[in-house]
């Protein structure tokens, strides 16, 4: 990913610190998903409210940066209103313009002294390191590259919980085929992601998926 400049690092940081404090707004639905708000504030959620032009498509969605050491290198916005977003005529995720693509959690990788998951989606890796499993995640089941195969080199194997459909084993085998460390897919329940295994069934039900 090519190097913010100091304009996009500097409108990054103001906007991600604005938005979360607005976190409040989303207490209700981050509890319907079992996403505590001490950890979503941890990871810098927030929710758009005033914000600059650039944004105002976003207005209302939660708003998930990418943290890094060195501060916020990117963001997400999910919709948080109850209705289907393809009949509303938008996408449940958005991105920023222009953005390329990189891996949400990298601060993760501090703590994988042996091994890391990958999911999906930002949230579902999001309730990962809240039980304690390092994880990073990617906007999207095809939504990978190459190049990041390097940050994974130096561990030992590589969990990838894929939702359990078509586009997950799909992601698992592409990761399978690309990485050097070994891959091994974490068989969740029948037609449920983490999100939804973690709501059902708890934390325990996940880690002991992981040992299997």
């Amino acid at each position: 990913m090519a190097a913010l400049s100091r304009e996009q690092k500097r409108l990054l940081e103001t906007t991600a610190s604005q938005y979360a404090e607005h976190l409040d707004d989303a207490a209700g639905w981050l509890a319907d998903r079992g996403i505590e708000m001490e950890n979503g504030a941890f990871e810098g959620l927030g929710v758009v409210r005033n914000p600059p032009a650039l944004h105002e498509q976003y207005e209302g969605r939660l708003s998930i940066p990418y943290l890094t050491d060195h501060g916020v290198v990117s963001m997400r916005f999910r919709c948080l209103k109850d209705h289907s977003c393809k009949d509303a005529g938008h996408g449940k995720y958005l991105g920023m313009k222009g953005e390329k693509l990189t891996l949400y959690g990298v601060r993760s990788f501090d703590d994988a002294t042996d091994w890391i998951g990958i999911t999906e989606g930002e949230l579902d890796s999001l309730i990962l390191r809240q039980i304690g499993i390092p994880a990073v995640a990617i906007p999207g089941a095809s939504s990978w590259e190459n190049h990041w195969k390097n940050v994974f080199e130096d561990l030992s194997r590589v969990y990838v919980f894929a939702d359990a459909d078509a586009a997950g084993e799909g992601l698992y085998e592409r990761l399978r085929d690309r990485l050097d460390s070994p891959v091994l897919k974490v068989r969740l329940p029948s037609g449920e992601d983490v999100n939804s295994t973690y709501l059902k069934y708890g934390a325990q039900a996940i880690v002991d998926r992981i040992k299997k």
